[in-house]
């Protein structure tokens, strides 16, 4: 009797490990592509530097998943979108970009912040330091600054949020900004059925609305300013 008993506590202890593996290695697994994702970018950085008549598209995945330079095929776009990248995580890896003084940068971020619970203070920082960095450390560059777009309801409060707090500080400082928001939002605040299946990922349709959003600026030319 007492063999079976420690054969089933035995077996619910193995029991337990393995959910714990389970639980807790898609995790470390997530981490690590994200930290191989920031070092294959540096590479790039490095090997194929920035000119300074590059188009810059930086952001999270929104960014990433849509290949831009085939779209505007008449200026040098560079994609240096990151899968989940946290308005954060593109701060620390920003100095490698404005140091080369691209001509125009689009910016998108802050969804990943929102996606992965980060709280509005964190993320109203950290967008912050990244406009501040590009203003001091790239003068020239034209910014052209886009809301964060809509994703589930439960999200919807505090894009809109932050999406207040992103245009209030780019128009004061007399940067562009680009509402995305407004237009694929439905009246609840999501991101509507023909822009997307899944409240997140866009489909083509997004994309299309998104490139005429931005086209007219994409022929902007650097900044004349230095300060």
């Amino acid at each position: 009797m007492y063999i079976l008993l420690l054969l089933s506590l035995f077996g619910n202890i193995l029991l337990f490990a393995t959910l714990l593996l389970v639980l807790h290695f898609p995790y470390r697994s997530l981490k690590t592509l994200e930290k191989n994702a920031l070092i294959q970018t540096q590479s790039f950085h490095a090997h194929f530097p920035i000119s300074t008549s590059d188009v810059i598209f930086l952001g999270d995945t929104q960014i990433k998943d849509f290949r831009w330079s085939d779209s505007l095929d008449e200026v040098s776009a560079r994609n240096l979108g990151i899968e989940n990248e946290t308005t954060n995580e593109l701060f620390q890896r920003l100095e490698s970009i404005v140091s080369q003084q691209p001509r125009l940068i689009f910016l998108q971020s802050g969804g990943s912040d929102v996606r992965q619970g980060y709280r509005l203070r964190t993320t109203r920082q950290a967008y912050q330091k990244v406009l501040t960095t590009i203003r001091q450390r790239s003068p020239q560059t034209t910014l052209v600054v886009q809301s964060i777009l809509p994703q589930g309801r439960v999200q919807a409060t505090r894009i809109q949020s932050l999406n207040r707090s992103i245009a209030h500080w780019v128009e004061a400082s007399g940067g562009i900004y680009v509402d995305l928001y407004t237009h694929l939002a439905n009246a609840h605040g999501v991101l509507d059925s023909q822009y997307s299946r899944d409240e997140y990922l866009l489909l083509a349709p997004g994309y299309e609305y998104w490139l005429r959003s931005i086209k007219p600026y994409t022929s902007l030319e650097r900044s004349c300013t230095d300060s």
